[in-house]
């Protein structure tokens, strides 16, 4: 079994952690640190649109198989193929321990 999730995780995938830190007038900026860099496994799922304002705004969403991050948290961002995607789900199967499953959505501009 290990070698089929092995097989399967084809693509390269980029984990960043905020950081804030002061700027030149003294407030907080936002900076983006490298947290993890890992292979995964990302599938195409379909989702209800969410209401954004007053349209159904549908962004691309992804289940991500990897093997497991620790200390992985919501404001984290998953890079993927120059784009930027939010985490919204996270957890994994007590029968794979060294695998995660994520969900993730498409930050929007």
């Amino acid at each position: 079994m290990a070698e089929e999730f092995i097989g399967r995780l084809r693509e390269q995938v980029v984990i960043e952690r905020a950081v804030r830190v002061p700027d030149a007038s003294g407030n907080a900026a936002i900076n983006w640190v490298l947290r993890a860099a890992a292979r995964a496994a990302l599938v195409p799922i379909e989702r209800p649109a969410p209401l954004v304002g007053e349209a159904r705004v549908r962004r691309p969403a992804y289940r991500v198989t990897m093997r497991s991050v620790t200390g992985l948290a919501f404001s984290d961002r998953l890079l993927w193929h120059g784009g930027s995607y939010r985490i919204e789900q996270f957890g994994s199967d007590p029968r794979a321990p060294g695998q995660m499953t994520l969900v993730i959505e498409e930050i929007g501009a």
